[in-house]
């Protein structure tokens, strides 16, 4: 189940990360100014990474869904639905 979670998550991730390259590349041919290109790149990849370790730790682990888990569920739910 936890994976599932992950899974979708990682999805949704994936689909704001290409909506945000979209609207940077419409910016930039606007005429604006990217400043920290390679910070918003490192970012791009840690927020990945972040998905795909914590899946893999899932896995290794053999983690269940736990209150904890629950709590960190609303909240990431949360996030998305406040943004």
């Amino acid at each position: 189940m936890i994976l599932s979670i992950l899974l979708i998550f990682f999805c949704i991730r994936l689909v704001s990360l290409k909506i945000s390259i979209n609207h940077s590349k419409q910016l930039k041919a606007d005429g604006a100014v990217e400043y920290g290109v390679k910070n918003s790149k490192f970012l791009a990849i840690t927020h990945v990474l972040i998905y795909v370790l914590a899946g893999v730790e899932a896995f290794i682990n053999k983690d269940t869904f736990s209150f904890a888990n629950g709590i960190g569920l609303v909240i990431l739910i949360f996030a998305y639905i406040t943004v």
